[in-house]
């Protein structure tokens, strides 16, 4: 990990907890996502938007746009991270963490209780953004909205017509 990186984390994540609580260590999750462990065992997810700057300042602005969709699901009770905190200058999102395994992998690992868990979470994550679908649509890319996407999809149907045409 770069030493630059490094010092924004140390620096940004206590200014999200309470209590202000200095960084024990920082595990790269992938390129652009970090896994967080303060002092005190608390555990945050710091997640960069690499095409952040592309949306910024837009109704589709990717920081703003994640903040809120988490923000429904977890006032509704659904199992997704709480938003500490969003940095738009560096454009990184501060999440709670809700430990060590995902949705899928609950499904995957086949463990009836966790899978059943698991579903009920997907489930109750759908009805929240049917119900919110036309706040959320308001946000969506322009290109890839329903009639964009059709659009594009019966395109693609055309062309592999015409490829097994030939």
């Amino acid at each position: 990990m770069d030493g630059e990186l490094e010092a924004y984390l140390r620096e940004r994540v206590p200014e999200v907890l309470a209590g202000r609580p200095q960084v024990r260590a920082i595990a790269a999750l992938s390129d652009e996502v970090w896994r967080v462990e303060t002092e005190n065992g608390r555990k945050v997810v710091v997640k960069q938007q690499l095409f952040g700057f592309l949306t910024r300042g837009k109704s589709y602005d990717l920081l703003d746009v994640e903040r809120e969709v988490l923000g429904l699901l977890h006032g509704a009770g659904c199992p997704v991270p709480e938003v500490l905190g969003i940095d738009g200058d560096a454009q990184c999102i501060f999440l709670e963490w809700v430990g060590d395994q995902t949705l899928d992998a609950a499904i995957q690992a086949g463990d009836g209780a966790s899978m059943r868990r698991a579903i009920a979470g997907l489930c109750a994550i759908e009805r929240v953004l049917a119900e919110h679908a036309e706040q959320l649509s308001l946000r969506v890319v322009p290109a890839a909205g329903r009639d964009e996407l059709a659009a594009a999809w019966a395109e693609v149907g055309t062309r592999a017509s015409a490829g097994l045409a030939q």
